[in-house]
């Protein structure tokens, strides 16, 4: 999701074997410097995982991907009723996330609770809006569709705005003067085998959008 995995990468937790189905990820994540353990070469990744140690991999990841700085002055950040229980290892990234946005202060955290898939979702959502800068009509129309039954992500969305340019490219190349003029050499019979390849791949493309938003 966030274009950080490395297949080459290796890691040094020794809780994490080798044939891991999760070890390049593990890996990539401790290259990067987004993952560093619990302390004792142990990565400890069959339990629950915290409030603040997800916040912590969120903005770490942003360090990495962004360049953002953890916030010099702390006592500005941070503000959450229940300040004093968050760790000191994890304070400055649970402040970078709040001065960004990624999670709200004002409010009791509850750091050391484990994160419910639903609020660990939250977070990745608004992570990556933030990572590809996705403009504020695209966030809330996903935002939107995310809230509706069923779901609809912007990889659901790919096939529908790849058939959009599959239609746009025909009508150019059959309707418009430009398109005319670079296809009259093409006999009859070729223009209708390029009309077909392109309503069957429009067709196909449409019924990939239907179905990963099925999924």
């Amino acid at each position: 999701m966030f274009y950080a995995l490395d297949r080459q990468a290796e890691c040094t937790f020794n809780d994490v074997a080798k044939d891991s189905p999760y070890y390049v990820h593990v890996a990539s994540a401790q290259s990067s410097g987004i993952a560093e353990g619990v302390g004792n070469d142990r990565f400890d990744g069959e339990r629950s995982v915290t409030r603040e140690e997800v916040l912590t991999f969120c903005a770490r990841t942003l360090v990495d991907k962004k360049g953002y700085q953890v916030p010099e002055d702390l006592s500005a950040y941070a503000n959450f009723t229940d300040r004093e229980t968050i760790a000191d290892w994890a304070l400055p990234y649970v402040a970078l996330t709040e001065q960004l946005g990624v999670v709200d202060g004002g409010q009791a955290l509850e750091p050391q609770q484990d994160i419910s898939r639903a609020e660990g979702a939250r977070l990745l959502y608004k992570l990556f809006m933030m990572l590809y800068e996705v403009s504020p009509a695209q966030a809330a129309f996903y935002e939107q569709a995310a809230q509706a039954d069923g779901g609809v992500t912007p990889l659901s969305l790919a096939p529908f705005g790849a058939a959009g340019v599959v239609v746009a490219l025909g009508v150019a190349l059959f309707a418009s003067p430009w398109g005319r003029r670079y296809t009259r050499e093409l006999s009859g019979g070729q223009k209708s085998v390029v009309a077909a390849l392109m309503a069957v791949l429009t067709a196909a493309l449409l019924g990939l959008g239907v179905v990963l938003q099925m999924l």
